[in-house]
């Protein structure tokens, strides 16, 4: 297009119409034309960046979640039981926050105190928890003064506690975490979270206005919590106290896998959860937006679920006065075994600011679903090698803890069999087949998680005639 315009426009001067098909005017036109189509298409990306749903650099990602006050999920640690025997012959008294460090080399803490009288025994849960403490001083008064952690440190981060110290008090005053913040006034000791795209974590004061602006000179000090993530220490291993005198009077030994840790947000969950902050604007109105509070919270929900009152007494068929004012919540995690993540749920959402509500976890009822397959195919192929790639595209799709359900007006990502007949025949393996899906014929139950088992289904495969 750009050539021939220009072609155009050269013909209708007399001096370029005498070498308008020579080299030189062809090797002219190519380069306005290369330089134009490389305009367009910068003009383009640029225009692509711009957009929250349709950019592609993380940068811009980050930069525009910031905008929108969104920071997403950050690690969440392992955790576990443990066994501590006092096997001295003193009391020991093992305060919360104990450092602990594995044979490997990785940071515990204990996640509650016990006092131990000699020979005594008393289970204690762990997590996979480091306490750092960074210190800064306000060099300037000025409003919406930020402090920043480095990235090496945000991508381990789980936790940051914030407190302050002005030269005329005598100790460290607590602060409150706010999105942007809300309901701040002049003396309230607010500050709101934000992660840059340089990977940056930090914390924000106020402006005098909206929250207490700090103070020149005042000490602000973080109490910074660092987790490896998923991380795994098995049942029966022994861990050391970092404190000597506690570590030559107790023993402490895992009584269970110490599981449950998750990675952070990746940069689509970071997108996805920008995109939807602006309407769940830190207030939990709708059952998305439980959703929404647990998966940036939790991670590794392979189903998960909330309905109210009114869902629940249409499954019972008859009202329940013990169903009033209840938020139902089911879930399924695939690094967490639910009488571990029903207290980690409970504790996250009844520290909502919701009046006059109750929540109720129910563990979910796990249903397999299987198929019958009969198909021909070409004497070309292998059957046991389609055989085995049928399982693994459908183990992959509908799999347990791959088949995602989440909070939605259906319940959610039904196994439906149009999409199996779907997926198998873009695989283009068979040129004939038959499916028949067994378990889909009763009504789906508000805490029923189905997945597709392919070790229990059919497959008969056969070579066409």
């Amino acid at each position: 297009m750009i050539s021939e315009n220009l072609r155009a426009r050269l013909i209708q001067n007399t001096w370029w119409q005498k070498i308008i098909n020579s080299q030189f005017v062809s090797g002219l036109v190519l380069l306005v034309e290369t330089v134009g189509e490389r305009y367009a298409q910068r003009c383009e990306r640029a225009l692509q960046e711009s957009s929250l749903s349709t950019a592609t650099n993380p940068a811009t990602i980050l930069a525009m979640a910031e905008d929108r006050g969104y920071v997403g999920r950050r690690r969440s640690p392992s955790s576990g039981p443990t066994m501590i025997t006092n096997k001295s012959d003193l009391f020991a008294s093992i305060p919360v926050g104990s450092a602990l460090i594995s044979d490997l080399g990785v940071p515990y803490v204990t996640l509650e105190a016990r006092p131990l009288n000699k020979g005594a025994t008393a289970t204690v849960n762990i997590a996979q928890l480091e306490l750092r403490v960074f210190t800064y001083y306000v060099d300037r008064r000025k409003p919406y003064f930020e402090v920043k952690l480095p990235p090496a440190i945000a991508k381990r981060l789980h936790r940051v506690d914030v407190f302050t110290k002005s030269q005329d008090s005598g100790g460290y005053v607590p602060w409150r975490k706010t999105f942007k913040f809300r309901e701040s006034t002049p003396t309230s000791r607010d500050y709101t979270e934000f992660y840059n795209s340089n990977h940056e974590f930090g914390i924000r004061f106020g402006n005098g206005q909206d929250g207490y602006m700090p103070q020149l000179n005042d000490e602000i000090k973080l109490e910074v919590w660092l987790t490896e993530g998923d991380t795994t220490l098995l049942t029966g291993k022994k861990l050391k106290f970092i404190d000597d005198q506690l570590n030559s009077q107790c023993e402490i030994i895992t009584t269970d896998t110490i599981i449950g840790g998750t990675e952070a947000a990746d940069i689509e969950e970071i997108r996805s959860g920008a995109l939807y902050v602006t309407q769940y604007n830190d207030e939990v109105v709708w059952k998305d937006d439980y959703t929404h509070v647990l998966t940036s919270n939790i991670g590794n929900f392979a189903f998960l679920r909330v309905w109210g009152e009114k869902e629940q007494e249409k499954e019972d068929g008859a009202p329940n006065l013990q169903n009033m004012r209840t938020v139902f919540i089911s879930a399924y995690s695939t690094s967490l075994p639910p009488d571990r993540l029903a207290p980690k749920i409970l504790e996250l959402v009844d520290a909502l600011p919701n009046m006059n509500r109750e929540h109720r976890f129910i563990t979910p009822t796990i249903n397999a679903i299987t198929v019958t397959l009969t198909g021909s195919m070409p004497r070309t192929q292998e059957i046991n090698e389609a055989i085995s790639i049928v399982k693994t595209e459908l183990g992959q799709r509908y799999g347990l803890g791959n088949a995602n359900a989440t909070s939605s007006e259906d319940g959610g990502d039904e196994i439906k069999e149009k999409d199996l007949w779907t997926l198998i025949d873009n695989l283009g393996l068979f040129t004939d087949f038959k499916l028949v899906v067994n378990g889909t014929n009763s009504v789906r139950k508000l805490a029923e998680y189905r997945y597709l088992d392919t070790s229990n289904s059919v497959f008969n495969i056969g070579y066409e005639d």
